[in-house]
């Protein structure tokens, strides 16, 4: 059984080496299979779980990826549980939210929470109340739009070019 990587506030000046102990490490890459980190942060962070408390990574990746109290940039992992946490991206195959965890685009197959706040949410399955600014409907009518406005201003340049001609 490998170790798990410990990361705490203790050394801040430290890298972890991968499948080692370190303390945070605020530019490094950490892997290994259990990754904890505790009032640290971290660049990047792969491994089979890793469990983040009241600290923070840029990008997480993982098969169950845990945050308490603390953020990521970027996270893919096929199970994510968010716990008064935030996350710009999530792409997960399973989501779960507390009430008090947000973030900016949600990505996955299922995602359960009693509330779930994000500016945009595409999924197959939402068990709990979903608070978005942009869902899966928005973003095709959006889409849409863009592509008439393009194909619109295409058509006005080659109609204005022919009358030049």
């Amino acid at each position: 059984m490998t170790p798990a990587t410990d990361i705490t506030s203790a050394d801040t000046e430290q890298a972890a080496p991968s499948g080692g102990q370190s303390d945070q490490a605020p530019h490094g890459a950490i892997s290994g299979d259990r990754i904890q980190i505790h009032q640290g942060s971290a660049q990047t962070v792969q491994g089979k779980f890793v469990e983040i408390h009241q600290g923070g990574a840029q990008f997480v990746e993982g098969e169950q990826v845990s945050i308490q109290r603390g953020g990521a940039m970027t996270i893919r992992a096929d199970q994510v549980t968010l716990s008064e946490s935030g996350a710009v991206v999530v792409s997960a195959g399973h989501a779960s939210f507390d009430d008090h965890s947000r973030a900016g685009v949600v990505i996955a197959n299922r995602i359960d929470g009693p509330e779930v706040r994000s500016s945009l949410v595409l999924a197959r399955e939402i068990h709990g109340n979903v608070e978005t600014r942009l869902d899966s409907r928005g973003a095709l009518l959006i889409g849409l739009g863009m592509g008439l406005g393009i194909s619109l201003l295409a058509s006005l340049k080659s109609l204005f070019r022919s009358e030049d001609s």
